[in-house]
Formats: C-alpha cells, structure tokens, sequence
C-alpha cells in the first residue's frame, strides 16, 4: 500500500514537473545569488507577510522601535544581527531608570522625615507640660500628614502597576498569535494543539490576578497598616502579614501552575514534531525520484527562514517585556528601599507607630515588585519557551 502511494506520489511531481518544463530548473541553476541571499530573501519575506494587527502599531510608538522604523524593520535588523546590546547601554539604561525613579519619590521621602522630627522637637520641647491626650491630637496630625504622603504615592503606584499589566497583556496578546503561526508552519501540529488552550488564558489569568487579586490585597494590607498604628491599642501585624501571604500564595499557585504546564507543553509538543518533521524530511529526500533532493533542500530553505524570523520575533518580544517593566519594577525597588531607610532613620526620633506604618508599607511595595516581576517572568519564559521549539530539526 505504501509503495503504491509513494509511486502515485512520484508520477504527480514528475507530470507537474514536465508541465512547468525544464526551464525553471534550468533559471534555477543559473540563479547566482549565494546561499546567504537566498536566505535573507525568505526571511524578508516572511517577515513582510508577519499579521501583527494592533500590536504593531502600539510598539512603534516605543523610542527603540521608532527610531529603526518599526518593529518589523528592528526584526529584520535583528535577524541580520545589526542589533548591539552591549552591556555598557544595558547598565545606562538600568541606571537612568533608577536614577529617575529615586529622583521622584526622593521629596516625598524628606517630607516624611522632617515630619517625623517636627513631632519629635514638639514633643519633646512640651511633653512635661501637655496633658497625654494633647501628645495624641499632635501625633494624630502629624500621622496623618504622613499617611498623606504615603497614600498619594500609593495612588500613584497602583495606577502605574495597572498600565503596566494592561500594556503587557496587549504585547502578549499580539505576539502569540504570530508565534504559534510560524510554529505551525514549521510543523508543529502538535505543539500548536497544546499551547493554544494555555496560551489563550496565560494573559487574561496573569492580568486578573493582579489587578482584581494582589493590588485589592496591596491595598487592603496599607489600611490594615493605617488602622493599627493609629493607636497603641489597636493591634493589625497579624492581619496585615495575612494579607501579604494570601497574596504571595496565590501568586506563587498561579504563576507556577502555568510556567510548569507550558514547559511540558513545550517539551512534549516540541519531541513529538521534531520527529514529525525529520520523517517527512526523509522520505521526501529518498522516495520522490528524481527531484526529492531539491525538494528537501527547498524545504529546508523555507523551515531555517521560518526558524530565523521566528527567533528574532521571540527576542524582541522578550526586550519588549524588559523595557514594559523595568521602570515600574526599579521604582518598586527604589521605594521599598526608600520606605525601609526612612523607617529606620525615623524610629528613634519620633513615635514607634509612624516608623512601623512606613515599615509596614514598604513590606506591602516589596509584595507588589514581586508581582510585577512575576507576571514579566511568565511572559518571557512562555516567550522562551516558543522561541525555542523546532530550532533543533
């Protein structure tokens, strides 16, 4: 039975063959571009015929981007690598970032500090004469014009955090569909078939755990903070610490479970077509008479194009990722260690309750910096993930 299909197989090709006649073969065989051309000119092409929809017109906006002629012409350049990421730039931009970031919450971190030594001078200047209740009333308003700060800085933050997560779930809504497009296109059935269910929830489940879970939680723990140190009566550690681990775990659950099935995913997908595509390879080559050879190294032409174009793709989703969150995670960073160096530089000056609120709160922006960065870790190990099936047929 095989070897009746594989003689229908061979008499279609060679009837095809003759119909077109010898002349492409023959054009063929004086084409003289090298093989390097050859290649080039197939990954333009596939390239060209790239459906990045909207996804391509947000990111172009990006300076990166616009300055090379869009995202398309920066996976070109970076297919041909004209790209230098020279760890010189890297630590420039990772330093103009930071250097930005502390320069904005710098102000706000004084003014906490010079209150916290107004309501020490005051009270030390008048605690043998002022009643106990009064040293409240001056603690309430000097804790107030603390929480003031540190709430618009909060409101500020999670506005942030929320255009974050929205911007990186439509750079991962665009940059999948493509993907898993040049990964069916080099073969892989399979592989399509189990990233597709995982692939179409990994945005949407990323993007509402944060939003509708961690930062309600975020800012449920700064309340608690509030509300405990507000009085020496009122005891919230507990519940506060609660809230911090609620949201860790579910973070943690989340981000997990889909990291460990997409790498399965990837693995099983990944066997299953790298076999897959080798066998046709194979019987191309040995069994279609004549003309297998040049089928195969034609076939082979098109996959490495795929291959380039699909890598380049990969890498520069993965520097989108990195540029989306860099500035809100070093801001994060800056204002956990910011809010810990002024706790500690204000607690034995002033009331034990104003350092352990600025500490409490710096405890809750490390909670928020481990979710922005886990959801840019899930983004680029599912974008490794892809870049790195059927490199290897």
């Amino acid at each position: 039975m095989k070897k009746a299909l594989l003689l229908i197989l061979s008499v279609c090709i060679l009837f095809v063959t003759c119909s077109v006649g010898t002349s492409g073969f023959i054009a063929e065989a004086e084409n003289d571009k090298s093989p390097e051309e050859q290649l080039m000119e197939e990954v333009d092409k596939t390239i060209s015929d790239l459906e990045l929809g909207e996804f391509e017109d947000y990111i172009n906006n990006l300076e990166i981007f616009y300055n090379r002629g869009g995202i398309k012409a920066f996976i070109r350049d970076l297919s041909e690598g004209k790209i230098e990421m020279s760890p010189q730039n890297i630590l420039r931009l990772l330093f103009d970032t930071l250097t930005s970031g502390i320069t904005k919450i710098i102000p706000s971190l004084i003014g906490i500090i010079l209150i916290a030594v107004l309501f020490s001078l005051v009270f030390g200047l008048t605690q043998n004469f002022i009643k106990k209740q009064t040293v409240e009333i001056v603690y309430f308003v000097c804790y107030t014009a603390i929480i003031t700060t540190v709430v618009a800085i909060v409101i500020g933050t999670v506005k942030e955090i929320k255009n974050t997560i929205t911007a990186l779930s439509t750079i991962i809504n665009g940059i999948y569909p493509p993907l898993i497009t040049l990964v069916t296109a080099l073969g892989g059935g399979t592989s399509q078939g189990l990233f597709s269910p995982g692939l179409a929830v990994v945005g949407a489940v990323t993007s509402n755990v944060v939003t509708k879970v961690v930062l309600p939680l975020f800012i449920a723990s700064i309340v608690f903070c509030i509300v405990g140190n507000l009085s020496n009566n009122v005891k919230l550690d507990k519940l506060q610490s609660a809230t911090r681990y609620i949201a860790g775990g579910i973070m943690t659950i989340t981000f997990g479970g889909l990291i460990a099935y997409l790498s399965i995913s990837g693995l099983i997908g990944g066997m299953s077509d790298t076999a897959s595509v080798k066998a046709t390879k194979y019987l191309v080559s040995s069994y279609v008479p004549l003309i297998g050879g040049y089928l195969s190294q034609g076939f082979d032409l098109v996959r490495v194009g795929m291959v380039i174009v699909k890598n380049a793709l990969g890498v520069t989703g993965i520097i989108i990722v990195f540029i989306v969150i860099l500035a809100p995670a070093i801001k994060l960073l800056a204002l956990t260690i910011g809010l810990k160096l002024t706790a500690g530089l204000i607690e034995p000056i002033t009331d034990k309750r104003m350092s352990g609120f600025i500490n409490g709160v710096a405890e809750s922006t490390r909670q928020l910096l481990g979710a922005v960065l886990g959801v840019g870790f899930v983004f680029i190990i599912t974008i490794s993930i892809l870049l790195f099936t059927l490199n290897t047929i």
